[in-house]
């Protein structure tokens, strides 16, 4: 039977089987393959059945709460040297930036949040935060600040999702990469304790310069191209240190990241403060599960 005979019995069962048919009874001949398709006005990539990797990807990323992106899991089993494993981490979506002045607003709007009040219990004084505060610069894409711990999880929780972990946030930091420490790579020490160049961002970051006189505000979100992950996630090497879940010796939380004071080397360890700590220099970053 001619092979385009054969092509005509087996088209009831589907385009596919037919072509394979034609495929098979010409030898494996691509030329014929391509015949056929062009005669039937097909495309060849419209027969391969399994679905990219990159159509995948796409998939799983928008299975993340809007404005948010999906970090791949951890194994723990990286090849890393042993000081640098870690246990293993599900994926998880973590804000592209820090909530904003906007999202906040947002909050408000629902009755769920209140704007920082300026007479607060902790330093620094009301004349002094009205410097710093960002919600009266009259930007809506600057991070939102002065949130202590308990107001970082319920906004976290209005908006559908939770705070990081610290392991997830510095997962996140890492771009997902166990040989990666800072955002845009690896980093080596020179003996003097200095950053490498290698290791520097290839954009600015929100943060003082050496020798320069200290930053007085954090930037709007986003804003700093040196910046990112391999994710799409901005701002997590400077700005604001940012609220996790994790605690630390039992009357304190840890943040993570460097505020837009810092100098020096980029860490991932914020540090700690307790949870009713209100300050210019921290904000929150939400978290989720994909949803399935």
């Amino acid at each position: 039977m001619s092979g385009a005979r054969l092509v005509d019995r087996l088209r009831p069962l589907g385009t596919a089987i037919a072509v394979s048919a034609l495929h098979l009874s010409c030898g494996g001949g691509r030329s014929a393959v391509e015949l056929k398709a062009q005669s039937s006005g097909l495309e060849l990539a419209s027969l391969q059945a399994p679905v990219s990797s990159e159509v995948a990807t796409r998939a799983r990323r928008e299975s993340c709460p809007r404005g948010m992106a999906l970090i791949p899991a951890r194994t723990g089993k990286e090849a890393v040297p042993a000081y640098k494993r870690k246990t293993p981490l599900r994926e998880f979506c973590v804000g592209s930036t820090e909530a904003t002045v906007v999202d906040w607003g947002d909050c408000v709007r629902a009755g769920e949040c209140e704007w920082p009040a300026f007479e607060g219990r902790l330093y620094p004084e009301p004349w002094e935060r009205m410097g710093t505060a960002t919600w009266i610069m009259g930007n809506p894409a600057m991070p939102i600040n002065y949130i202590d711990h308990p107001t970082a999880e319920a906004f976290c929780k209005w908006m559908g999702g939770r705070l990081p972990t610290k392991e997830e946030w510095e997962w996140a930091y890492a771009s997902a990469r166990a040989d990666y420490n800072v955002p845009w790579g690896e980093y080596h020490l020179l003996p003097e304790g200095d950053d490498s160049p290698n290791a520097l961002p290839k954009g600015p970051v929100c943060r003082s310069v050496e020798h320069v006189i200290l930053r007085s505000m954090p930037c709007p979100v986003a804003s700093n191209t040196g910046d990112e992950t391999l994710q799409g996630i901005f701002d997590m090497s400077a700005n604001l240190q940012e609220w996790t879940s994790t605690p630390f010796a039992e009357t304190m939380f840890s943040v993570g990241g460097d505020d837009f004071t810092r100098k020096g080397r980029f860490i991932p360890n914020g540090g700690a403060f307790p949870p009713h700590n209100e300050s210019a220099s921290i904000g929150v970053r939400c978290a989720a599960q994909p949803r399935k």
